[in-house]
């Protein structure tokens, strides 16, 4: 058989450093050829062995500090009347590539499954009728642009950021003119914690999850130099 192509986004690389950390965490992936981490599109191009499995990838991903965005779906699978059918099921849907996890709910005859956004809706139907079932797929979440969804979110942030800024920095400009006027310490305080805590949310749970796995990036000095500057 030959061997399988992904793409793969990743959220979480902000650095040149998070390049080599992403492919030292996917070089200890079972079954991996050849891992190239792009980090302006956020994303691996991976060349894998047939019967990868997406766990391996998520986990080693997890716990070098980064994360592989999911996809869910939910199908309704006719003809599923007796529990000693859901090994069956469960096992043709968990081998099809980029399937995560899968959970059966006899009563309502429905499957949950947690998939990589690149994985084909036509394969889970494929793979359930394999087994004996005749499925359909009742709704679909997360397979939007994992990228531009992140990306989306950055400019929320940088939104809200500025607009907590700004207060600080405009007294700043009456000064030349002999104008001298700041808020007080308090708002000052509140503002720059707001910054720091809700915008900046991102950098420092990155920073906590990069050091957390022993690679430490930029992200790390960025967030000390930030919680540095807060002290004072």
């Amino acid at each position: 058989m030959a061997n399988e192509t992904l793409s793969l986004h990743i959220s979480g690389m902000h650095c040149a450093a998070c390049v080599g950390h992403v492919e030292k965490a996917l070089r200890r992936v079972p079954g991996l050829v050849k891992a190239e981490v792009q980090l302006t599109e956020h994303r691996a191009q991976l060349e894998l062995l047939p019967g990868w499995q997406t766990q391996h990838l998520v986990q080693a991903l997890h716990e070098a500090g980064y994360e592989a965005p999911l996809s869910s779906a939910t199908l309704w699978v006719e003809g599923l009347r007796e529990a000693t059918e859901l090994p069956r099921l469960e096992a043709a849907l968990q081998a099809v590539p980029g399937v995560l996890s899968v959970s059966v709910n006899l009563a309502q005859g429905s499957v949950r499954l947690q998939a990589l956004p690149s994985t084909p809706a036509a394969s889970l139907l494929t793979a359930a009728q394999a087994a004996g079932f005749r499925a359909s797929l009742q709704s679909l979440s997360g397979g939007e642009d994992p990228l531009a969804a992140e990306q989306a979110g950055l400019r929320r942030d940088l939104l809200l950021a500025w607009a907590a800024t700004l207060p600080l920095l405009l007294p700043m400009v009456g000064m030349p003119f002999g104008i001298h006027w700041h808020l007080p310490a308090w708002a000052q305080t509140l503002l720059a914690g707001f910054v720091l805590v809700v915008p900046g949310r991102r950098l420092l749970g990155s920073a906590w999850r990069t050091l957390r796995a022993g690679a430490p990036g930029m992200d790390l000095l960025v967030s000390l130099g930030a919680l540095r500057s807060e002290e004072h």
